[in-house]
């Protein structure tokens, strides 16, 4: 009980067209994983662990929804359960701004956690309690990484964000984060220049450069503390180079200062960020291949009945690691393998689906072919429509016949191009290949001043190298 947590949920631009970076998207909290909002399943790791209290935090715009999602997920909720679930509307950017308004508002009181809203992972909320409280006597605080489970993503276009990092290990088998590198800056320079106070200090640093960082911070109120009486500006910064920087303090000075304990998840369990549209998708497939994989136990244990086949030859077929939301209709003929398909939606005679996510009333009419593709809510897909590797934003009408491959088709929106504001126009009829759809919410990409500034003086001008994807993307 003696931590808080604090959920960022930004608006989500990698996850556009289906975010409210659109017109018509919804809030990235809310975007379905397995059917569910995805800040559910951050809420139900919060709940297997003691945790005091959970902060909920969201721009003003999207707080009204967010807090329905939240208020559906705590009616189902044990109520043995009593940590205490708020959500806090923001307009501010930066983890760092989101910080500081809570410490002033008075909310973070004790040692906190920082997570996103998009994660995914099969690792308890308890072991990473136990690392922190692990860990050695002058960490402040843990930043945890983890490296990439999903070997059927393309890394490329999944645009996974990889830092070369730093960190070294004691003689107590704890990992120390040292400093991070962005890849973009080493790729200026055509090489990797160590500090040189860092490599006195540790002579056996370790360099990676296959880390992810998940983004779940343990952060001590000593943390703040140190931040506010040496009067460093963290507001508007991700908390990426937040800890960059308190990683830095610890050799920098002439006296070393406090540390960053590093965690790295171990091989064997899986954690994903729902962060793009690529991981996304895998996402959504890892929860149902593991819901079927429990199904199966449960079958097997005679817990549970085991699935009807097909009545006859006309039936439509729904394969295993397939879920069909409510009031959802399938028509004779169809065939469903792989796919989430939401509540209300139609589907008509003679589709093929498979490997796909289908938010809420679709509608899908005869002789549809659809592979890997994400189907935005309301969408209607006329017949004879063939789509592999597509993405169909929110409200869209895919026209009969069309026959398209990695391709994101959007509603056209023209009222942000028009600085007047006299007219403003939406409708279907816009289509965009998948390079064209890359918003980087992953946040700046600054040169890299690599000097060898061994100054006492830790509110110097650090350089600002990261491509600081932030827990609040905006």
């Amino acid at each position: 009980m003696e931590f808080q947590v604090v959920i960022c949920c930004g608006k989500g631009k990698n996850l556009s067209p289906f975010s409210s970076v659109r017109q018509n998207g919804i809030p990235k909290a809310l975007i379905p994983i397995a059917n569910r909002p995805m800040i559910h399943y951050s809420l139900e790791w919060c709940d297997s662990a003691p945790f005091h209290s959970v902060i909920v935090v969201t721009d003003t715009s999207s707080k009204d929804a967010v807090t329905g999602a939240v208020k559906k997920y705590e009616e189902k909720r044990n109520k043995e359960l009593f940590s205490q679930v708020e959500v806090v509307g923001l307009d501010i950017e930066g983890t760092g701004s989101i910080v500081k308004a809570l410490t002033d508002q008075g909310k973070i009181t004790r040692d906190f956690v920082l997570l996103s809203c998009d994660f995914v992972t099969d690792l308890p909320p308890q072991i990473f309690i136990e690392q922190y409280r692990n860990r050695g006597e002058n960490d402040i605080g843990m930043c945890t990484y983890y490296k990439n489970n999903f070997t059927t993503i393309d890394e490329k276009k999944s645009n996974l964000k990889r830092y070369y990092t730093c960190y070294t290990t004691d003689k107590y088998g704890e990992n120390h984060l040292l400093d991070i590198y962005s890849k973009s800056s080493i790729e200026k320079t055509k090489f990797l220049n160590l500090r040189t106070q860092m490599v006195w200090r540790n002579p056996k640093v370790k360099v990676s450069s296959k880390l992810l960082d998940s983004f779940i911070y343990f952060c001590s109120l000593k943390t703040i503390q140190i931040l506010a009486e040496e009067d460093y500006d963290f507001e508007y910064k991700s908390c990426t180079k937040i800890m960059r920087d308190l990683a830095r303090r610890s050799w920098r000075h002439t006296v070393p200062k406090e540390s960053i304990n590093m965690f790295i998840l171990p091989d064997e369990c899986t954690f994903a960020r729902s962060s793009n549209l690529s991981i996304y998708l895998e996402a959504n497939r890892w929860i149902m291949q593991n819901e079927h994989m429990e199904n199966i136990k449960k079958i097997q244990a005679g817990q549970m009945a085991p699935p009807l086949g097909k009545k006859d030859k006309n039936s439509p077929n729904v394969g295993p690691e397939s879920q069909i939301g409510p009031e959802t209709t399938i028509e004779e003929k169809t065939n469903i393998k792989k796919t989430i398909i939401g509540a209300n939606c139609k589907i008509d005679k003679r589709c093929r689906i498979a490997g796909s996510v289908i938010l809420d009333n679709v509608t899908i009419q005869d002789d549809v072919f659809l592979e890997n593709c994400i189907i935005g809510e309301k969408v209607t897909i006329e017949s004879k429509v063939k789509l592999i590797n597509c993405n169909v934003e929110n409200g869209y009408t895919v026209a009969k016949g069309k026959n398209l491959k990695g391709e994101t088709l959007l509603q056209i929106q023209l009222a942000n191009f028009d600085p007047e504001g006299l007219f403003e126009l939406s409708g279907p009829g816009l289509t965009i290949g998948d390079s064209a759809i890359t918003d980087d919410d992953e946040g700046d990409d600054d040169d890299d001043d690599d000097d060898d500034d061994e100054s006492d003086n830790f509110i110097e001008d650090f350089d600002e190298d990261l491509e600081g994807d932030d827990l609040f993307d905006r």
